[in-house]
């Protein structure tokens, strides 16, 4: 079964475009401090699972339009006081990003 993630990086820590230029277009995570999302990326992800990727701590963080989409409101990324890098997202979610957010 498919699931669905959202993870964020810092740009100097590992940009879009330097694991896009990667051999396999993979790089290795390393420095996750928090168990909660080392576990979600060691005991629930999967090859083949989808993963919308954002950069934090940069001008214009890659977050900010999805705050403003009132379907989105229970997003775990956008609650208040969550600083996980790795979160799970609903398939609900996960379309109405794909589908009417980034199709745009």
């Amino acid at each position: 079964m498919t699931q669905y993630w959202l993870m964020k990086s810092e740009p100097d820590e590992c940009s879009i475009d330097d694991a896009l230029a990667a051999p396999g277009a993979t790089v290795p995570w390393t420095g996750v401090r928090n168990y909660q999302a080392r576990n979600f990326m060691r005991d629930a992800m999967q090859v083949g699972d989808g993963v919308l990727f954002y950069h934090s701590s940069c001008p214009q963080p890659g977050i900010a339009e999805l705050r403003a989409a009132p379907e989105l409101a229970d997003l775990l990324i956008l609650q208040r006081g969550n600083r996980l890098s790795v979160t799970p997202v609903s398939e609900a979610h996960w379309r109405f990003i794909t589908e009417r957010l980034l199709s745009r």
